[in-house]
């Protein structure tokens, strides 16, 4: 995140802290911390928070949050992204047994390939009572999240994808190469939100709701807040844009 996104969704995950009635002064874990610029804003704002990811991206204040364990591997078998699929035994967060009240991630869950073992061990570092929170772009956004190409989370294909570059219509990055079919294949991994909603049921984490409002309301262009008490435009917008999910331990 940049610092403008960092507060815009600081003040997103205040919000939930108190529609969730949430203490102050409680443990927040961001899951898939990237560079830990995110750890860095949640610590300059005495929040107490702590960042785990399988491998840290470049970043100002990477070095020194490794130092200072504010930011923490995630274990698994050659220590990298490529290799977390199902079933990895390594896989397990630098974080001990119900010690978090707060865990959450920002563009994190379209990424997952091992969504049971992500829940397990989701659920095993929360408190009973704890919270999961989950922020990510849909399948069937109008343009796909990363690659930018038109519907490209339902139409996969290779062929597709080759037409819509040829096309122009694609993120700058990926003009002229076919990578963006292969990180999509490689590096995504879209559920519909009822297999999601199952699968961290089956490790005691219970959907309490969407409040796809609020990242209308903190995350977009100021104008956006016009639209975030539109109950029609919220459900478009957890449809073909991005979903904001919440779950609790029980």
């Amino acid at each position: 995140m940049n610092n403008n996104k960092d507060k815009k969704f600081y003040f997103l995950l205040i919000e939930i802290s108190s529609y969730l009635n949430l203490r102050n002064k409680l443990k927040w874990v961001e899951i898939g911390c990237g560079n830990g610029n995110f750890v860095n804003f949640l610590l300059k704002n005495n929040k107490k928070c702590i960042g785990i990811d399988v491998e840290f991206k470049v970043g100002p204040y990477r070095e020194k949050l490794i130092r200072s364990k504010y930011i923490k591997k995630i274990s698994s078998p050659n220590n990298n992204r490529d290799d977390i699929n199902e079933n990895n035994k390594k896989y397990k967060w630098p974080i001990n047994k119900e010690t978090t009240e707060l865990a959450f991630s920002s563009s994190v869950l379209e990424h997952v390939k091992n969504l049971r073992e992500f829940a397990s061990e989701n659920s095993r570092i929360l408190i009973k009572g704890g919270y999961s929170i989950h922020y990510f772009p849909c399948r069937l956004a109008i343009f796909e999240a990363h690659t930018g190409i038109p519907l490209g989370g339902i139409f996969i294909n290779k062929t597709y994808y080759r037409f819509m570059i040829f096309l122009g219509l694609c993120r700058k990055n990926f003009k002229n190469t076919n990578d963006a079919y292969q990180y999509m294949k490689k590096s995504t991994n879209y559920l519909k939100k009822s297999e999601i909603i199952k699968i961290f049921s089956e490790f005691n984490l219970i959907f309490l709701g969407a409040r796809n409002d609020l990242i209308i309301k903190h995350v977009g262009p100021k104008f956006y807040k016009n639209f975030a008490k539109i109950n029609f435009i919220v459900f478009l917008f957890g449809i073909f844009r991005s979903r904001l999910l919440i779950f609790k331990k029980i």
